[in-house]
């Protein structure tokens, strides 16, 4: 028999679930067929997720991704920029 595997979604809401839901930690996992250790990790990584949100200063991770994609690409244009630059000089010289 094959693992089920849950979406983002489903693990959300089930940690959302175990912290606002009277019922119990084991109740909870049995209901969604899954370990309380499952549970547990799923939970923690929630948690991180959110303190890494709260440390970056609300700032999305998708955007500060790309903003360090931005800077590599201007520092890679930068560079093609003088080996063009001596690339050019030298084609000149050569024709002199």
């Amino acid at each position: 028999m094959s693992r089920r595997q849950f979406t983002a979604e489903e693990k959300t809401q089930i940690v959302l679930e175990g912290m606002t839901s009277s019922i119990t930690i084991a109740e909870l996992c049995r209901k969604h067929g899954i370990y309380e250790t499952q549970y547990y990790q799923w939970r923690d990584q929630f948690v991180e997720a959110g303190r890494h949100r709260f440390e970056a200063g609300g700032k999305n991770d998708i955007v500060k991704v790309k903003d360090q994609e931005i800077a590599k690409l201007k520092e890679l244009i930068g560079d093609l920029t003088l080996v063009n630059e001596a690339f050019k000089k030298t084609q000149a010289m050569r024709k002199k």
